[in-house]
């Protein structure tokens, strides 16, 4: 099973869609649930690494973000680190 959630930066949840098969898209749970409804324009949500549904949202003047992802022992410089720190308390909503 796979939920839409989402939460504030605070931490207080503010959206859980109803659940959806484990083979269900990000794609198609956006398009089934009401969360583009929920979220007004220059909104700005961050999501997990291959949340591709940046089209979707920017429709509604929605931005998201996605914070760095390394893959192996690579290492993020110090202005990456805090890049991606001031990203997520900018961010309303998070996904």
């Amino acid at each position: 099973m796979k939920f839409l959630v989402s939460a504030t930066p605070g931490g207080f949840f503010t959206y859980s869609s109803e659940g959806y098969g484990g083979s269900t898209s990000d794609r198609q749970m956006i398009e089934r649930s009401s969360l583009l409804e929920k979220c007004e324009p220059r909104d700005s949500i961050m999501a997990h690494r291959g949340f591709n549904v940046q089209d979707t949202f920017a429709v509604k003047g929605i931005g998201i973000n996605i914070p760095t992802f390394l893959k192996g022992n690579s290492q993020v410089s110090v202005a990456t680190v805090k890049q991606d720190r001031q990203l997520g308390k900018e961010c309303t909503l998070n996904v």
